[in-house]
């Protein structure tokens, strides 16, 4: 079990599990939320990776500048950040379905944690606040990432 070690597992045989069901119940289920946002995160990470990869090798492209037109002010942001989503997008044309697809999928488990019944206990709430943190977290990057790209979100 979680949190209790060796001595808490050998009590657990013995004795029971010490938790009320419906208890039990909500702590498997933010359990089973939690090996979800685990995933979620490992593909965030490859994201960040990746683009991270794409900025890198579009600061050398612009150190030549010579994708950017004469007639552009090359000083001008608007140019920059409209290349540089042009050049994410057409390095990586899955890109914009995997965000897509991930913040979908960040809000569906969001949706799943706030359907758990805390019940009044301290440690179930705890656990939730924990998780939603860690999903908004993950939320906001992925908007950064979308607003970055210029990849539309629902």
């Amino acid at each position: 079990d979680q949190g209790y070690g060796f001595a808490g597992v050998l009590r657990y045989i013995w004795e029971g599990d010490h938790l009320p069901p419906h208890i039990r119940e909500a702590m498997d289920a933010l359990e089973d939320i939690e090996v979800k946002q685990k995933k979620f995160r490992k593909k965030l990470n490859k994201i960040d990776v990746t683009l991270n990869s794409v900025d890198d090798d579009d600061d050398d492209e612009n150190n030549n500048d010579h994708h950017i037109d004469d007639q552009k002010d090359v000083n001008s942001p608007q140019v920059k950040v409209v290349d540089k989503r042009h050049y994410i997008l057409s390095q990586i044309p899955s890109l914009a379905k995997d965000l897509g697809t991930l913040s979908y999928n960040l809000d569906a488990v969001a949706a799943e944690v706030d359907a758990v019944q805390s019940s009044g206990d301290v440690n179930v709430k705890r656990r939730k606040k924990q998780l939603s943190s860690k999903l908004v977290a993950m939320m906001d990057k992925v908007d950064g990432f979308m607003k970055e790209c210029g990849v539309e979100s629902n």
